[in-house]
């Protein structure tokens, strides 16, 4: 019984040992590397915000709301031979009426009215008095490639730049327009709301 005492004894020793070595253990790594710890984290934001305020690219962001209006006449069966060649996705409709709320997101998305608004010219403070399609291909470095290439990759680039939300239980669409400057975020937003909103009146007009 001595014997089996004197044996559990010497493995809770052995438990203890082990476990007070491991904390002692853990301590010393903590103060060797105590300097690594306490500096890192400095080191990292110092990073972060010399990238942030002298490497990184400003972005601005021209936050717009738009409630698309339905007419109580308006039918899916008038246009949706014309809508299709403007390639717009028609969504489905309630009642055979024109779910317009639902429409407007993709008339924002459509090839057309996205090549539409490239020959326009806007005078910024980086590129000066230039069309949105040349501020595009300079942007974006785009020179290297065909005119039929550029064409699509900037419109690829310039839908990239419009973020389009919609809340399911609201008809209002929300439209973020992010550019490199302030004022070009704000005419570029204005005109793209221009532009949808002909589309749509002549949507309504066929």
């Amino acid at each position: 019984q001595n014997i089996d005492e004197n044996i559990f004894e010497s493995l809770g020793n052995i438990k203890y040992d082990k476990k007070d070595k491991s904390i002692f253990r853990l301590k010393e790594i903590l103060f060797n590397n105590l300097k690594l710890i306490i500096f890192m984290p400095i080191i990292l934001v110092l990073f972060v915000s010399v990238y942030v305020f002298f490497v990184a690219n400003p972005v601005y962001t021209s936050k717009s709301k738009v409630l698309p209006i339905s007419e109580d006449g308006s039918t899916s069966s008038s246009f949706t031979g014309f809508a299709s060649q403007l390639g717009l996705n028609m969504p489905l409709t309630i009642g055979g009426k024109v779910p317009w709320d639902e429409i407007y997101p993709e008339i924002l998305k459509s090839g057309d009215l996205l090549s539409s608004m490239l020959d326009k010219k806007y005078n910024t403070i980086k590129y000066g008095n230039k069309s949105l399609k040349e501020i595009l291909i300079n942007e974006n470095s785009l020179t290297k490639y065909s005119e039929l290439d550029q064409k699509n990759r900037v419109v690829g680039k310039l839908r990239e730049m419009i973020k389009i939300s919609k809340d399911r239980n609201s008809p209002i669409v929300n439209i973020d327009v992010m550019t490199f400057e302030p004022s070009f975020a704000s005419e570029l937003s204005m005109e793209l709301i221009l532009k949808s909103s002909l589309i749509q009146r002549q949507l309504k007009t066929n």
